[in-house]
């Protein structure tokens, strides 16, 4: 019996018009959206239902996300495309990190954080400067390889 090969060509897709974007040196924008149900066939009705912006349970649904993880609404999330709804979602992600890694202790608004990581013009992946490992639980930011790794990826 051969393999036929993955149903689902999306995450390669993704990636390879990330790759492109970076090659031309163009902006762009990624929302990885992790589905809420497993990877199998679907029907096209359900397919378009769920994921039409005019169905407004599927938009209060939506907003209702972006209330629970970021602790606001705003008017740019019902725009997740744009480049002003990015940067805001940026802007209290970074804000979400200073306030986790802050000496001082206080009520959080939403739990929805930059990843903090740094990359440099030639691809590197720093943590920042004065944080190396996550102050909560440990364990380097950036990862560490370990031996055993290598020989489950061969």
């Amino acid at each position: 019996m051969g393999c036929s090969g993955p149903n689902n060509l999306i995450p390669i897709e993704i990636a390879l018009k990330i790759a492109n974007k970076i090659y031309a040196n163009e902006r762009f924008l990624a929302y990885i959206v992790v589905p809420m149900w497993p990877e199998a066939e679907d029907t096209p009705s359900a397919s378009s239902e769920s994921f039409s912006s005019s169905n407004p349970q599927i938009f209060g649904y939506r907003m209702s996300l972006w209330a629970e993880h970021i602790g606001a609404v705003e008017e740019s999330f019902t725009r997740p495309e744009s480049l002003e709804c990015m940067r805001q979602v940026w802007h209290i992600g970074e804000q979400n990190w200073e306030q986790f890694v802050s000496n001082k202790v206080t009520k959080m608004r939403g739990h929805l954080l930059k990843y903090p990581v740094s990359v440099d013009r030639v691809g590197q992946v720093k943590p920042p400067l004065d944080c190396a490992a996550f102050p909560d639980l440990g364990g380097n930011i950036c990862g560490s390889f370990l031996h055993i790794q290598e020989n489950l990826t061969i």
